[in-house]
């Protein structure tokens, strides 16, 4: 990678840039593949919401509302 005793300074940005890339992507992948509760809680309100609307025992506003509430975007 560096042969000499002071390398370009473009390839070592580079180098640490790829780097830091490669340290993102494992973080990112290990991350992902855990499950929290609360993740697992609100797939299991969001399937027993939907067989709800499509048996046609709720309404689309019925629906619609509890969803809304549950669902609230992160700032």
């Amino acid at each position: 990678m560096f042969y000499n005793a002071h390398p370009n300074i473009f390839q070592f940005i580079d180098t640490l840039k790829r780097l830091q890339t490669d340290i993102y992507i494992k973080q990112r992948s290990t991350h992902s593949k855990s499950r929290t509760t609360s993740i697992i809680n609100k797939e299991q309100f969001l399937k027993h919401a939907m067989a709800d609307f499509q048996s046609k025992k709720i309404s689309r506003f019925e629906f619609i509302k509890p969803l809304s509430f549950k669902f609230l975007p992160t700032p």
